[in-house]
C-alpha cells in the first residue's frame, strides 16, 4: 500500500510516553521532524537516515536521548539541527560531519556533553553555530576554525575558556557571542575579522576597521577598552545593564565621525561635561541613552545644550536634580527629552524659550509646581504630568495661555482643580482626576479621560453634560454613581463606565439623548437595566455584565452589530425581540446562562458571523431555526455540556467556517454535516463522541480536524478522512483511534499528531509499495 506521500510534517511534540520513534522508511517524503519535549524518548530509529528530504530535525527537551544513531550523518537535504535541554547526552556521532547541506547547527544547555566531533569541518555550508549553556565544552575543535561560511557563533553560558588564533580563519563571521563564559582573555588575532559587525569583545578591537554595531550588554566589563577609539565606523556602543561598569566616558570617542548612539543604561558610567562637549562635533550623534545610571546625582551638565544633532536624551530614572539654562538651545528643533521618574524637583524659567516644544513630559517626577514661564510654550501641544505626586495648583493657570495645546494629562497628581483660565483653550483630549466646575467652557473638548481616578464622584459631573463638542467619555474605574441629569452631549460616539461598580441605574434614561452614541460599556457596574429611551440610537456595540432585563425596545437598535452580555449571569432571559436585530454580527453569551432553552427566532438573525455560547451547561439545545442563520461563519459550544446533539438544520449553515464543540456534551455529529462545503475548522477536542460521521468526506474546504482527548473515539468511519482533499492538519492524540488508514495516502497533509498516553510508539503507517 501507498501512505501519505505529500506529508511533510509530523509533529509528535511533548509525546510523554513515547520510547523509541517509528519505522521512518514510511515517512519518506517529511520535511520536517519535531520531536520535541518528548521526554521519556530514548532511542531514535535507524530508519531516520532515509529520510533524504528532511530539513528540519528538532529534538529540544528530549532528555532521555543519550545517543544519536550514525544515521543521522545520511540526512543529506537537513539545514537545522536542534538538540537542546538534555542531561543525558554525552557526545555527539562523529557521522555529523557528513551534514553537507547543514546551514544551522544548535546544540545548546547539554550538561553532560564535553566535547564537540573533530568531524564538523564537513559542515561546509553552516553559517550559525551555537553551543550555548554547555558548560562542559571546555575547548572547540581545531576544525570548527575551518568553516569559512561561518556568520554567527554563540558560545555563551559554555564552558570555553580559550580561543584559537586560528579565528582570523573566519572572515565572514559577523556575530560573535561569548557573554557568561570563562574566556580570561581574547587572541590577538580577534582583529583580524574584518566582516565583524556585532560583538560582545572585551579587548583587542581596535583592528576591527567595519565594526558597526559593539554590544557589551550584560556582561561583567568593568571599564571600556582604550582601542574603541580606533573602531573607525562604529555608529552604536550598548553597555546596557554592565552593573561593574563605571566611570567617565572617554573623551577621544569624540573621533567616532560615524557614531549616532551611545547606550549606558543601567550603568554607574558619568558623562561628564566634557565628553558631551566632544560629542558635539559628531555630525551624526543622535542618541544618548544615560536611563537607570543611579550615580548621576547632579544637574545635566551644561553642555548639553551644544549636541546640534540631537534628538533624544534620556535621564529618565536616574537622580539628575536640574536642567541647564543651555536646554534653550534645543528651541530651533525637536527633540525628546526623556525625564521619566528623576529626581528634578523644578523647571528652570528659561524654558519658556522652547519656542517650538510640542510636547513637555514630566510623569513621575519630583516637581512641585508649574514654572511662572511655561506660558511662553506657544506651540505646546501636549502636557504630561500623570503621576507626579508632588504638583500642586501653583501657576497652573498660566496653561490657559498654551493657545495650541490639545492633550493634558494631569492625573495621579496634587492638583486639585483646573483654572477656569483653560476654559477657551481648544482642548480636544484631557485626563483628570476631578471634574473642575468650569469644565463645561471647554467648547472644543472632544475626550474627557477620568478612568482609573478612584476617587472620582458626582461632584460637578452636570458640567460635563454641557461638553456639546465631547466624542469620548470615559469614567471607566471611578466612583461615579449616575450618569449626569441634563446630557446635552449630541456628538458623543463612546462611553465607558466599565468597573465603576457604584454606577446605578440612576438617570441612565439620559442616554435617550445621545444620538450619536455607537459604544456602550457599562460591564461590571450596578446597571441592571437598560432604559427604553434608547431604541432609537446609532449603537453597534454593546456591553453590560449585571443585567437582569433587556427591555424588548432592544428591537428598535438596527445598527447594533455587537452585543457582549457575557458577564450577565442573572439574567432572567432575552427578549424574543433580539432576534429582530438585522445589522448584529456577534452575539457573546454569559457563561452560566439561566434558561434551558435558547430564542425560537434565532435563525432570523441575518447578519449574524459569530455565536459564542461557552461555558452554559443549563442550555440544552440548539433552536431548529439556526439554520435560518445564513451568514453564520463562527458557532463555538465550548465547555455547553448540557448540548448532546446538533440540530440537522446546523447544514443549512451555508457559510459556516468554524465549528468549535470541544468539552460539550456532544456525542455524535448530524449526517447533515457533510453540507457545510465551507467549513475549514472542526474542533471535536474533549467530547465524548464515538465515531467521526460517514459523511464527513463532504467537507471538501476542511483544513484542520482536531479531535485530541476525545478518549471514546474509535477507527469507524476513519476512512472517510481520506476524501477530505484540502486537510492540512488532523490531531486524533489521545484518543481510541488505533491505525490511519491507508485512504489518507494522497492527502497534503502538512500537520499529524497521533501521540497517545496508551501508546510507546506512533502507530506505523503502511508502507510504500
Amino acid at each position: 500500500m501507498k501512505m501519505a506521500k505529500k506529508l511533510k510534517v509530523l509533529d509528535l511534540r511533548s509525546c510523554e510516553c513515547l520510547i523509541r520513534t517509528p519505522d521512518l522508511s514510511n515517512f519518506l517524503d517529511l520535511e520536517i521532524l519535531i520531536l520535541a519535549d518528548c521526554f521519556k524518548l530514548i532511542t531514535v530509529d535507524c530508519s531516520i537516515g532515509k529520510l533524504r528530504f528532511l530539513k528540519t530535525l528538532n529534538m529540544d527537551g528530549c532528555d532521555s536521548v543519550e545517543e544519536l544513531p550514525e544515521e543521522v550523518g545520511c540526512l543529506e537535504s537537513l539545514t537545522e539541527f536542534i538538540f537542546c535541554r538534555s542531561s543525558k547526552l554525552v557526545t555527539l556521532t562523529e557521522s555529523v560531519g557528513n551534514l553537507k547541506s547543514l546551514s544551522s547547527f544548535r546544540v545548546e544547555y547539554c550538561k553532560k556533553i564535553n566535547e564537540l566531533p573533530n568531524s564538523i569541518e564537513g559542515l561546509v555550508k553552516i553559517t550559525h553555530f551555537s553551543i550555548e549553556g554547555c558548560e562542559g565544552i571546555k575547548k572547540l575543535p581545531h576544525s570548527l576554525w575551518g568553516l569559512k561560511s561561518l556568520v554567527e557563533l554563540n558560545l555563551s553560558f559554555s564552558g570555553i575558556d580559550s580561543l584559537s588564533d586560528s579565528i582570523e580563519n573566519l572572515k565572514k563571521l559577523k556575530v560573535i557571542k561569548m557573554g557568561y563564559t570563562k574566556l580570561k582573555r581574547l587572541p590577538v588575532a580577534i582583529g583580524q575579522l574584518e566582516m565583524l559587525e556585532d560583538g560582545e569583545i572585551p579587548d583587542a578591537i581596535g583592528h576591527l576597521s567595519r565594526l558597526r554595531i559593539l554590544n557589551f550588554s550584560c556582561t561583567s566589563i568593568s571599564k571600556l577598552p582604550a582601542t574603541i577609539t580606533n573602531l573607525s565606523h562604529l555608529e552604536e556602543l550598548h553597555v546596557q545593564d554592565c552593573r561593574h561598569l563605571s566611570g567617565e566616558i572617554p573623551d577621544a570617542i569624540s573621533d567616532l565621525s560615524h557614531l549616532r548612539i551611545l547606550n549606558f543604561y543601567g550603568t554607574d558610567i558619568f558623562v561628564s561635561p566634557t565628553t558631551i562637549t566632544y560629542l558635539s562635533h559628531l555630525d551624526k550623534f543622535k542618541e544618548l541613552h544615560v536611563w537607570n545610571c543611579q550615580n548621576h546625582t547632579r544637574e545635566i551638565p551644561y553642555a548639553i545644550g551644544h549636541l546640534s544633532h540631537l534628538r533624544i536624551l534620556d535621564f529618565s530614572n536616574t537622580h539628575i536634580y536640574g536642567f541647564p539654562t543651555t536646554i534653550i538651545y534645543f528651541s530651533s528643533r525637536r527633540v525628546t527629552v526623556g525625564c521619566l521618574n528623576i529626581g528634578i524637583v523644578a523647571l528652570p524659567n528659561s524654558i519658556e524659550n522652547l519656542k517650538k516644544l510640542r510636547v513637555l513630559s514630566l510623569c513621575r517626577t519630583k516637581i512641585k509646581e508649574i514654572p511662572h514661564t511655561i506660558g511662553g510654550l506657544e506651540m505646546l501641544e501636549g502636557l504630561y504630568a500623570n503621576k507626579s505626586w508632588d504638583l500642586t495648583d501653583k501657576n497652573m493657570e498660566e496653561i490657559g495661555k498654551f493657545s495650541h495645546l490639545k492633550k493634558l494629562n494631569s492625573a495621579f497628581t496634587s492638583v486639585s482643580r483646573l483654572p477656569p483660565e483653560i476654559s477657551h483653550l481648544h482642548l480636544q483630549n484631557l485626563k483628570i482626576k476631578e471634574i473642575p466646575h468650569t469644565i463645561g467652557e471647554l467648547e472644543m473638548l472632544e475626550g474627557l479621560y477620568a478612568n482609573k481616578s478612584w476617587d472620582l464622584t458626582d461632584k460637578n459631573m452636570e458640567e460635563v453634560g454641557k461638553l456639546s463638542h465631547l466624542k469620548k467619555l470615559n469614567l471607566a474605574f471611578t466612583s461615579v454613581s449616575r450618569l449626569p441629569p441634563e446630557i446635552r452631549l449630541e456628538m458623543l460616539e463612546s462611553l465607558y463606565a466599565n468597573k465603576s461598580w457604584d454606577l446605578t441605574d440612576k438617570n441612565m434614561e439620559e442616554i435617550g439623548k445621545v444620538s450619536h452614541l455607537k459604544k456602550l460599556n457599562l460591564a461590571f457596574t450596578s446597571v441592571s437595566r437598560l432604559p427604553p429611551e434608547i431604541s432609537h440610537l446609532h449603537l453597534q456595540n454593546l456591553k453590560c455584565t449585571n443585567l437582569i432585563t433587556i427591555h424588548p425596545s432592544i428591537s428598535e437598535l438596527q445598527l447594533l452589530e455587537t452585543l457582549n452580555i457575557k458577564g450577565c449571569s442573572s439574567l432572567g432571559k432575552l427578549p424574543e425581540e433580539v432576534c429582530s436585530l438585522q445589522s448584529l454580527k456577534q452575539i457573546i453569551m454569559p457563561q452560566n446562562f439561566q434558561p434551558l432553552k435558547l430564542l425560537e427566532r434565532f435563525g432570523n438573525l441575518k447578519s449574524l458571523s459569530s455565536f459564542d455560547l461557552n461555558k452554559n451547561p443549563n442550555i440544552y439545545q440548539l433552536p431548529n431555526s439556526i439554520g435560518g442563520a445564513a451568514t453564520l461563519t463562527r458557532l463555538t459550544l465550548r465547555g455547553c455540556v448540557g448540548i448532546k446533539e446538533l440540530p440537522s438544520s446546523i447544514g443549512d449553515i451555508k457559510m459556516l467556517a468554524e465549528l468549535d464543540v470541544s468539552t460539550s456534551g456532544i456525542v455524535a455529529l448530524p449526517n447533515s454535516i457533510e453540507n457545510l462545503k465551507k467549513l475549514r475548522v472542526l474542533s471535536l477536542c474533549r467530547t465524548k463522541i464515538k465515531e467521526i460521521p460517514h459523511t464527513i468526506g463532504g467537507l471538501e474546504m476542511l483544513e484542520g480536524l482536531y479531535a485530541n482527548k476525545s478518549w471514546d473515539l474509535t477507527d469507524k468511519n476513519m476512512e472517510e478522512i481520506g476524501k477530505l482533499s484540502h486537510l492540512k492538519k488532523l490531531n486524533s492524540a489521545f484518543t481510541s483511534v488505533s491505525r490511519l488508514p491507508p485512504e489518507i495516502s494522497h492527502l497534503h497533509l502538512q500537520n499529524l499528531k497521533v501521540g497517545s498516553i496508551e501508546l510507546q510508539q506512533v502507530p506505523t503507517l503502511p508502507s510504500r509499495n
